[in-house]
């Protein structure tokens, strides 16, 4: 039903979220790798930053990964889920994008 109503599936939305997010988590890895062997005062230790960046790259990701399931979890049971009782056939749906009929207008104009 969520799939149907957001033209995609909460799990995908968060699959997305998670490859940009290791996109720009490796790029900015990647740099801070180049400025620090690029660095005169930071050049001579090539090797030291090198194991340092694996190891910022092995934690944040694993922490990423970690934190990416709860929110896959958050996401699909409160965020992107649709309630049971909500209409979502063809009909249901022209007729919402339609508007109100005169006589629904009636209707709500009479209880106020």
């Amino acid at each position: 039903q969520s799939q149907n109503f957001f033209g995609t599936s909460p799990v995908r939305l968060v699959d997305d979220v998670y490859n940009v997010t290791s996109v720009y988590m490796k790029r900015g890895l990647d740099q801070m790798e180049t400025e620090l062997q690029e660095d005169p005062y930071t050049q001579k230790e090539a090797l030291a930053i090198k194991q340092g960046v694996s190891q910022a790259y092995q934690r944040l990701f694993s922490s990423l990964d970690k934190n990416v399931d709860k929110f896959e979890i958050y996401v699909v049971r409160n965020i992107l889920k649709m309630p049971r009782h909500l209409d979502l056939s063809a009909s249901a749906v022209s007729a919402a994008a339609n508007g109100p009929t005169v006589t629904q207008e009636a209707e709500v104009e009479m209880d106020a």
